[in-house]
């Protein structure tokens, strides 16, 4: 099994019936001040539809934990700078 970190999901596109989703890990910003980060693609995932609805379902169930562990807010929302669909 190969282990992938990810910092963030830089696209998703539905292509052929395939959800691929393209992830990146943050990187300090060339040229920018030593705070600035920008991601950069570290590995892609392919997921046929049902592979798809299992993982939202699964990432539905951890959200719900952690809401419940106070670890997460209803209004918490993902940096839209982040995540770009290519729908």
């Amino acid at each position: 099994m190969q282990n992938v970190f990810a910092d963030t999901v830089m696209s998703a596109q539905i292509i052929n019936g395939v959800v691929r989703f393209r992830l990146g890990t943050l990187r300090p910003a060339a040229g920018k001040d030593a705070k600035a980060v920008e991601p950069e693609a570290a590995a892609e995932i392919f997921l046929p539809i049902s592979g798809f609805t299992d993982l939202a379902n699964t990432c539905n169930k951890v959200a719900a934990d952690l809401l419940e562990k106070g670890l997460l807010n209803r209004g918490d929302a993902a940096d839209p700078k982040a995540v770009k669909s290519d729908n």
